[in-house]
């Protein structure tokens, strides 16, 4: 193929849809078909577009296994937090029942005192 302005024409068969996105492309103002494919090709053949890419993926990549790794310690802090709630609930419950057993004992002996003085107030009454 003859060059011109020191460029080789190059023809070839494209898929439709890449067609369309290199005519989408090239429809800014300002640029080519010709000069879209040459960066393109440019790139690809020297590993910029690849590598670009990739640089692209693992960036992403990277910060999925952080916020992953950010994720896990949270699970693991919830965890902490909620056996050490269930403990203390624990705790409680049983704080509860000794709370509960020394008022019976404390309302029993109340009862009992009730009844002592009011059998000391009848004594007292009848025998004088």
């Amino acid at each position: 193929m003859p060059s011109r302005n020191g460029a080789r024409e190059i023809r070839g068969n494209i898929d439709e849809a890449l067609a369309a996105q290199i005519d989408a492309i090239a429809s800014k103002p300002g640029t080519s078909k010709s000069e879209v494919l040459e960066q393109a090709l440019t790139a690809y053949v020297s590993g910029n577009g690849q590598q670009a890419g990739m640089a692209g993926v693992l960036k992403r990549l990277h910060e999925q296994t952080t916020a992953l790794e950010a994720l896990e310690r949270t699970v693991k802090a919830i965890g902490v937090q909620i056996a050490t709630m269930d403990e203390r609930q624990k705790t409680m419950a049983h704080q509860q029942i000794d709370i509960l057993g020394t008022m019976r004992a404390l309302w029993d002996d109340h009862q009992a005192t009730q009844k002592t003085l009011r059998q000391r107030w009848w004594w007292k009454l009848f025998c004088g």
